[in-house]
């Protein structure tokens, strides 16, 4: 993984994310996919990142999830997350987090099965199966966190549904007809 001190290109950061099992995939400027598939063209083969490379991509993504064994907290500042940020950040563990380009962080925790991408409060969502997160210090965004991606927190899951439905309602308008 890179290092806080690395100033590396995007092909360079790819290279050693892919190096230490992270799917990665090309990216515009526009956070656009520079390859026909998006996510599902993530690779860790470094010939294939070659490849992604002369398509001259500005940006790296991972495809969080199996793919990469990470899941993303991504905390938007700019649409709420900096409020749920100050409310909730001090009960999160230590892990690796990055600043994003609206200044908000993307954190790392690692995957597990069953976990989806989902908007957790207003600005905040988890980025897990079948989703992306850019990787900003490729572009010369700063690591806050160094540290290994910590287990997803049990806290930040949504509450169980009830184990029962409540009946529905009757109605009181009569059912409604097939035209003739």
């Amino acid at each position: 993984m890179p290092n806080r001190n690395e100033t590396a290109s995007a092909l360079a950061a790819a290279f050693a994310l892919a190096a230490d099992g992270r799917a990665v995939f090309p990216m515009t400027f526009a956070k656009r996919p520079a390859c026909a598939h998006g996510v599902h063209d993530a690779s860790r083969d470094p010939a294939v990142i070659r490849l992604f490379a002369a398509r001259g991509a500005a940006l790296v993504a991972i495809a969080t999830g199996t793919p990469s064994g990470i899941a993303v907290l991504d905390v938007d500042r700019q649409h709420g997350g900096a409020a749920w940020w100050r409310e909730h950040g001090g009960q999160l563990p230590r892990t690796f987090a990055y600043r994003s380009w609206s200044g908000g962080m993307h954190l790392w925790f690692l995957h597990r099965p069953g976990l989806r991408t989902c908007v957790l409060s207003e600005g905040v969502e988890r980025r897990a199966e079948g989703a992306r997160a850019i990787f900003w210090p490729a572009a010369g965004l700063p690591i806050l966190s160094d540290a290994d991606p910590a287990p997803w927190p049990i806290r930040l899951e949504p509450p169980p549904p009830p184990a029962w439905r409540p009946p529905p309602a009757a109605s009181s308008s009569p059912p409604c007809r097939r035209r003739r």
